[in-house]
């Protein structure tokens, strides 16, 4: 009987050591897995604080040039109707307009014009530069439309983005093109553009 129960008495032990190492085990497995939960998060809060850092940085645009639009063409003619202009305002009040010449690959200065201040005023509060570059628009349907553009430039006069399309969807953005039109044609735009395109015929 006492052997008996020595046997008993050392099985008893080894269950409860057995027992200890199975929680200890069962311990560290859940530590374990919280501080991968933990990692995973801390990674993936940095990432999101990184995005939101990275979104909130502010987009230079030009100190020298307001913005550039396209004067508009036709969808179909001869070259020379179909060529277009491009019209560059400054932040200087200069408005120049820019067209291929004869051979239809250099780029050559047509004309030149100096606008109002209460002109340019108003163009400029049109024309905001964060609000053309988040204005939505895509292209629309046809085979014989044009183009409508507007062009944003970075702090170094290099092209940032241009917003627009053939025969462009999207109702701020139209109504932003034709204001910004509506400023500047006065001024002999259409008048110059038509004088050169004779020159190219």
């Amino acid at each position: 009987m006492k052997k008996f129960s020595v046997i008993v008495s050392i099985f008893s032990i080894l269950a409860v050591l057995s027992g200890c190492n199975s929680v200890s085990t069962g311990n560290a497995s859940q530590n374990s897995s919280e501080q991968s939960r933990e990692i995973k998060s801390s990674i993936s809060s940095g990432n999101a604080s990184q995005n939101i850092s990275e979104q909130s940085q502010e987009i230079k645009f030009s100190n020298n040039i307001l913005f550039s639009i396209n004067n508009g063409a036709a969808g179909f003619g001869t070259q020379a109707e179909c060529t277009d202009a491009e019209i560059y305002v400054y932040t200087d009040r200069t408005i120049k307009v820019l067209m291929a010449a004869s051979d239809y690959e250099t780029i050559v200065e047509i004309a030149s014009f100096n606008m109002s201040e209460e002109d340019f005023a108003k163009l400029s509060e049109i024309a905001d530069n964060k609000k053309i570059y988040n204005l939505e628009v895509k292209d629309g349907e046809g085979d014989d439309g044009s183009r409508s553009y507007i062009t944003l430039y970075d702090e170094n006069d290099e092209k940032l983005i241009s917003k627009g399309g053939y025969m462009p969807v999207g109702d701020s953005f139209c109504e932003t093109y034709r204001a910004i039109k509506d400023i500047i044609e006065p001024y002999g735009i259409n008048a110059a553009v038509s004088a050169h395109r004779k020159t190219l015929s």
